[in-house]
């Protein structure tokens, strides 16, 4: 199915290009979420009608995930989670959890925008990636302590 980028998406195209991908993947997310259209001919149209009023939108959300970007520089989280002496946990720290432990921070940020690659499963120092933007993406250190009992 061919579709009309209306935004910049990572690794499909950017904004007014043409691009083919499945029909699946057009109906239940590009389209439904407002990233592309259908190429007909009269969605075209519109394009070129609101082109102007479409890149300036996106030159907008490109800013304001640029400015969003400065609150996380230099950012570090540290995490207790009770552990074995092997260091294995109990349980995992999942993106949910990071998404808690950065609101308790004042850093609110959607589920959508943290990506963790699988859940941490041991205490020491890894990295998440923050999506603020398809062209803002910060990495940014975890360090999971074992829980110190009293």
């Amino acid at each position: 199915m061919e579709i009309i980028l209306l935004e910049n998406v990572r690794s499909l195209g950017k904004l007014g290009q043409v691009a083919r991908v499945a029909p699946g993947y057009a109906r239940n997310f590009l389209i439904p979420y407002g990233k592309a259209l259908p190429a007909t001919a009269q969605h075209k149209k519109f394009f070129e009608n609101q082109r102007e009023d479409l890149e300036r939108q996106a030159l907008e959300k490109l800013e304001q995930a640029q400015t969003r970007s400065a609150a996380f520089q230099g950012l570090s989280l540290e995490i207790t989670a009770q552990a074995s002496p092997e260091g294995k946990l109990f349980g995992s720290v999942k993106t949910s959890d990071l998404i808690d432990l950065l609101a308790e921070q004042g850093h609110l940020v959607k589920k959508t925008e943290v990506r963790l690659d699988k859940a941490i499963r041991e205490i020491g120092s890894y990295h998440y990636e923050l999506h603020l933007h398809p062209e803002v993406i910060l990495t940014l250190p975890i360090v999971v302590l074992a829980h110190q009992a009293q």
